[in-house]
């Protein structure tokens, strides 16, 4: 009878080890097809985008539309006060029908999205060195420049990753179109 319990729990051991390897296999290969798909957009933005430029951080891109002023740039431990409007990247365009979540109320009309709660449409700040970010965020934001208007871009290995959170499907790239108002690089 041990004997079978053994078996089973190796059997068991083998199973759980192959649908993890089965799950990082499948992990890598979203992720490198999200890659393709950011690439293309980046690529897309870029032509179509006189004077933008790429960033590119550690497994996040950024676009940059408008570099804003100024030298300084956002430090890794400074603080940026935004706008943000995030989306989904199903494909190599970005759509206001994948649009999840946004603070900018003119944004928000365009979009056609009630903006009846006024309390959600204000500036927040955030800092790449908050660990609540998502990474790609905290990537993304390293280096912006006060007036800078960009899109940050990055797979799901960089943000939610398997998991769902809220309208946004497990294993979902995302990009978020920042207005940056202002940076502080003080540190006290």
């Amino acid at each position: 009878m041990k004997k079978k319990i053994t078996t089973v729990a190796s059997a068991l051991s083998v199973l759980v080890l192959f649908a993890c390897s089965c799950s990082k296999d499948t992990d890598t290969s979203i992720a490198a097809s999200q890659e393709k798909v950011i690439e293309a957009l980046v690529s897309s933005l870029l032509s179509s985008n006189e004077g933008s430029y790429a960033v590119y951080n550690g497994g996040a891109t950024r676009v940059v539309f408008n570099r804003g002023e100024g030298s300084d740039s956002l430090s890794a431990n400074g603080s940026a006060t935004l706008y943000y409007a995030g989306f989904t990247i199903p494909s190599a365009s970005i759509s206001t029908a994948n649009l999840f979540s946004t603070n900018n109320k003119e944004f928000a009309e365009a979009a056609s999205w009630s903006v009846s709660d006024s309390t959600v449409f204000h500036s927040v700040v955030l800092s790449p060195s908050d660990k609540g970010l998502l990474s790609g965020i905290r990537k993304g934001l390293v280096g912006v420049h006060k007036g800078e208007e960009s899109l940050i871009l990055f797979t799901s290995r960089y943000g939610f990753g398997g998991n769902q959170n809220g309208t946004i499907n497990a294993h979902s790239a995302l990009a978020y179109h920042i207005w940056v108002e202002d940076i502080n690089n003080d540190t006290e």
